[in-house]
């Protein structure tokens, strides 16, 4: 079958490129031709931009323009270096369709089209609702399959909204969605909606190794936060101190870093090296869930600390009975080893089940 994928394949952020390249690749696998719908929409482009001129427009007073253009100037060299890694990996490992701007852009000629994984319906990233996301183009004979989509937590919509979003939903043929949660919120639109894993939990750990770079360091532990935490950091020198190793933070490009606090930072790692700082770590502390799904692919010891957005990690740490590796930055913990027997047993019964969910969608 012809498929393609859409999703926030442009998104500066590791776990959003991962988890296209993931879908892709395991759609690839079960022998479909498979291309990355290239849907370049305002909205995420402009965290490409040195400027985003709406932002810009938006912002009252004088000095807080001038801070803003502060703030692109100093962000600016790391978000085109960060610009360029993720496109170097897109452009080489995945196949990607003539660029598309809207609905009306996209071909035709594809039996199937999967939407997600990602926040694609959150209108809080989107600017409102996006129609292509939602699928309201002509699918004339296409099917329309939406893979752990996210509209982010149920509070990003307001009550008038829901019954407006079950309206769009409903051209679709099958629909899964990565929050348990959200199933319930949908719940009044008449079909049978899925809970189906994050792709890059769903691929094989050798895709991922195809593409992982052994960092230099030979014992570390790894630190993965997107935004800066002090009492992230303070509890992962704990666990650095007993472990005897060095501390290091990995970032995107693009981030500000703050240098000097006891650990190695390294800024605008591609994604090659993120998933190698993984692969090869002793130990890892993170406040993403991305970064605690490739703790678990990499069958790593690791704790995932708690934080505004926790409902993923918690989701996916109480699916495989690890929510003692669920904590508070303050929280006194005890270090010892991941029961992976038992964690890859459940794992792979959630493997099943959204795998069954792909065959379906796509044979019946």
């Amino acid at each position: 079958m012809k498929i393609g994928i859409l999703t926030f394949h442009r998104a500066l952020n590791y776990g959003a490129v991962l988890q296209c390249y993931a879908l892709y690749k395991t759609l690839c696998s079960l022998g479909h031709d498979v291309e990355i719908i290239d849907y370049r929409p305002p909205y995420l482009e402009k965290y490409r931009k040195f400027v985003y001129r709406k932002t810009f427009k938006e912002i009252h007073g004088f000095i807080g323009k001038l801070k803003y253009i502060i703030f692109c100037f100093r962000s600016y060299r790391g978000k085109k270096r960060s610009s360029k890694l993720f496109d170097d990996f897109l452009n080489k490992t995945i196949k990607l369709s003539s660029i598309v701007h809207s609905a009306e852009d996209v071909s035709s000629k594809y039996d199937a089209v999967f939407f997600g994984s990602d926040q694609i319906w959150n209108p809080k990233i989107s600017e409102g609702f996006d129609p292509l996301f939602y699928g309201q183009y002509a699918k004339g004979n296409t099917k329309f399959i939406s893979y752990a989509a996210s509209l982010g937590t149920p509070q990003n919509i307001d009550a008038h909204q829901w019954p407006e979003i079950n309206t769009y939903l409903k051209n679709f043929d099958f629909l899964s969605v990565r929050e348990e949660k959200l199933t319930d919120y949908l719940s009044d639109i008449g079909k049978e909606i899925k809970t189906v894993l994050d792709p890059t939990l769903l691929a094989s750990r050798e895709i991922f190794d195809c593409i992982a770079v052994k960092p230099m360091e030979e014992k570390y532990v790894l630190l993965y936060m997107l935004e800066a935490d002090k009492n992230a950091v303070a509890f992962a020198k704990r666990i650095a101190r007993e472990r005897g190793c060095p501390l290091i933070r990995i970032t995107a490009g693009h981030s500000l870093v703050e240098r000097g606090h006891g650990y190695e930072t390294k800024p605008g790692v591609s994604v090659g090296e993120f998933i190698g700082f993984f692969k090869y770590a002793d130990y890892v502390i993170n406040i993403s869930f991305h970064g605690t799904a490739f703790s678990v692919i990499y069958n790593k010891d690791f704790y995932t600390l708690k934080s505004r957005n926790y409902e993923r990690s918690y989701g996916l740490l109480k699916n495989l009975d690890l929510l003692d590796r669920f904590v508070c930055s303050g929280d006194e913990i005890e270090i010892k080893p991941v029961d992976y027997d038992s964690v890859c047993l459940k794992l792979n019964k959630l493997k099943s089940s959204s795998f069954n969910f792909i065959r379906k969608s796509l044979n019946s």
